[in-house]
């Protein structure tokens, strides 16, 4: 298999901060066939390719042959509102634990992150 391409499905799922079952519910597929894929144990047909490449707009050109090595989604232009919203929400997930707020450091990055989701909502990137 391509390596490139085992490759980048995972660099890029993972820099979206998804999980397998994330990227095959958005692609209509089962977790065990991104599993085969990223092992290099399957490779996808082009369709999935394109739905892959779709879900992540890249082309399937970049899919292949490009290197999404440390790609991390949120140092890019936000360009998918929804999207971006669904991803700020999983990477900074908040747990209701009372002594959260009291941890100044917590506090400092959950200001901003929210101030983030406020500015996503506003349609400013």
């Amino acid at each position: 298999m391509n390596n490139n391409v085992r490759l980048n499905i995972k660099n890029l799922r993972e820099g979206y901060g998804e999980t397998q079952t994330d990227l095959a519910d958005a692609i209509g597929r089962w977790q065990s066939t991104i599993g085969g894929y990223e092992s290099g144990k399957r490779f996808p047909e082009m369709d999935i390719l394109k739905d892959i490449a779709s879900h992540y707009k890249v082309t399937v050109n970049d899919l292949l042959y490009g290197d999404f090595t440390g790609f991390n989604f949120l140092n890019t232009p936000l360009e998918d509102k929804n999207k971006s919203l669904t991803v700020m929400l999983k990477v900074f997930p908040i747990v209701d634990i009372p002594n959260n707020l009291e941890n100044s450091s917590f506090t400092k990055a959950y200001k901003a992150h929210m101030e983030r989701v406020k500015d996503i909502k506003e349609g400013k990137s």
